[in-house]
């Protein structure tokens, strides 16, 4: 077993304005292990960013902007309920989640990878139907087109679909994987709400759900490759407890995985590029309503590294303020 310590000296970096309320924890002795018991997934779903929300004639076309500047135009007679009925009257609703920043993709605890390779991620998306309370699904042929403006975006893109497990996505898989005839991202110009003409990509979701549209990370350092082994404090684990590498110059976030070792455990992330500067970020929820936060910048310059992170106690407040930081 080894000891791990939290210090009560308060690093700068953690210091932020209207956080003096918070108070740092000593690590075992003030907290056991049964005052640990509260799910980290609960945290990150308390902080998530609000749900967009539209309305329209469920028959009519509808073309709307998300409030990232994203296009979605939906086509006439798109949706039909789950057992195939396609006579639909009323007022759909349609829920729209668009993440883009690096603190939403930690917050809607979403991958970056898909067959064992990291993703760089434009934007992702989770679309939501429903009529009187009733869920739609979106009719066989049709598609939703997702307008998303790149000004400083390159590469070759593809359409990722979200395979879900309890809820949130395990993994992401080619649009092509699931959809034979999916039309494959395309580079576009659009009009903004005021006129103003846009650079974009536009992809065409053929199902609701989580979708992403995203490249392969290439590493412009070095073509080696490195794992990241995290130790947070004693009673911390993957039960009360998320931790991520974020890279400093890219959009790709990866959640590191649990290992258990002996009696104790640690975080473990996959193979990432090595000359890339990431920080590590943990985030971790006790019972009382207590959260957690702690996280380090390094530099992956090693075949493999080990970092032990200390953990504060801070309000859900200063943990949104740190995500959208990032």
């Amino acid at each position: 077993m080894r000891l791990r310590w939290l210090f009560l000296t308060i690093p700068t970096a953690l210091l932020f304005v209207g956080c003096q309320k918070d108070q740092d924890v000593f690590i075992p002795y003030e907290l056991g292990a049964e005052d640990l018991k509260g799910q980290v997934s609960n945290l990150l779903d308390d902080i998530a960013s609000s749900t967009e929300v539209f309305q329209w004639e469920v028959n009519d076309a509808h073309t709307f902007f998300t409030r990232n500047g994203s296009r979605l135009a939906v086509p006439a007679n798109a949706f039909m309920t789950l057992d195939g009925s396609e006579s639909l009257e009323g007022q759909i609703e349609l829920k729209i989640r668009e993440v883009i920043h690096k603190g939403e993709m930690i917050k809607f605890q979403l991958p970056a990878q898909t067959s064992g390779r990291l993703l760089e991620s434009l934007s992702a998306l989770h679309i939501e139907a429903s009529l009187n309370g009733q869920p739609l699904a979106l009719r066989t042929g049709i598609s939703i087109d997702w307008d998303i403006p790149a000004e400083e975006f390159t590469g070759d893109l593809n359409l990722y679909y979200g395979l879900e497990e309890d809820g949130y996505v395990a993994t992401w898989a080619g649009a092509t994987e699931v959809y034979i005839d999916q039309p494959p991202v395309r580079a576009i110009k659009i009009l903004t709400q005021e006129g103003e003409s846009l650079n974009a990509y536009k992809a065409q979701p053929q199902q609701l759900g989580w979708w992403n549209c995203s490249r392969f990370t290439m590493s412009e350092v070095s073509p080696e490759e490195m794992n990241l082994k995290v130790d947070l404090p004693l009673h911390f684990d993957d039960q009360n407890s998320a931790v991520y590498l974020v890279f400093e110059n890219r959009r790709t976030v990866v959640p590191l995985d649990w290992n258990d070792i002996e009696l104790d455990g640690q975080f473990s992330s996959p193979l990432v590029p090595v000359g890339e500067d990431i920080i590590v970020v943990a985030i971790a929820k006790g019972t009382l309503d207590r959260s957690f936060l702690g996280f380090q910048s390094l530099t992956t310059n090693r075949a493999s590294q080990t970092l032990t992170l200390p953990l504060f106690q801070r309000s859900l407040h200063t943990i949104q303020q740190y995500l959208g930081s990032l």
